[in-house]
């Protein structure tokens, strides 16, 4: 004869439920787990939105509709199935405040940059004479500063 199970509590029925929902707790335990349901109301409305939950969820197994994935497929062909220039007049054509004027500005600026001519940035280029710390090292010749270090 098997020892009797003491009777679970809120916690220990409100860990079990998905088991006790699919039936894999062992007969006695399920046994206390649905005499506990019915006995305690805030347990039994846990247990009630659990197998709301689950059957909602068990409900998203099924596949779309065709058309459903026929428009989606559409959809996002016509978003991002565009090519060179097609890409460029979609970031115009982006309703964002301020984002047209700004991206305009931009591609003006790297134009402007693409075409100026690069003899200013030579110009710009001043050669200065490379300046020396130190002079007449020798690193053979070693020179105690301080000998209270040592």
């Amino acid at each position: 004869m098997t020892p009797k199970r003491p009777e679970p509590d809120h916690d220990e029925v409100l860990a079990v439920l998905v088991d006790h929902h699919f039936g894999e707790l062992p007969e006695d335990l399920n046994l206390q787990v649905a005499r506990h349901l019915a006995e305690c109301p805030s347990c039994a409305l846990e247990y009630c939105r659990l197998r709301a939950d689950l059957e909602g969820l068990s409900s998203l197994e099924e596949a779309p509709p065709a058309r459903l994935h026929a428009a989606l497929r559409a959809r996002v062909d016509r978003r991002f199935g565009r090519h060179g220039l097609a890409r460029v007049r979609a970031l115009f054509e982006l309703r964002v405040p301020a984002y047209q004027p700004a991206l305009a500005l931009v591609l003006l600026a790297l134009g402007a940059l693409w075409v100026w001519p690069g003899e200013h940035r030579e110009a710009a280029r001043v050669e200065r004479p490379i300046q020396t710390v130190v002079d007449q090292y020798d690193a053979t010749d070693l020179e105690v500063l301080d000998d209270r270090v040592l």
